[in-house]
């Protein structure tokens, strides 16, 4: 039961994120599609801890 709930929890941020940020990642370097991921991350981050 709780793996559920844990799992309902994760399909969720990740919904919130790609409604968000969208699904497709801009850059075309693999570096900067990792740089680009992290900053998405972080910002989504201070928006959570903003609330």
């Amino acid at each position: 039961m709780k793996a559920a709930l844990y799992e309902e929890k994760i399909d969720t941020a990740i919904s919130v994120f790609k409604s968000m940020f969208g699904e497709e990642v801009l850059s075309s370097k693999p570096k900067w599609m990792k740089v680009e991921m992290v900053q998405k991350a972080f910002i989504y981050n201070l928006l959570l801890n903003a609330v």
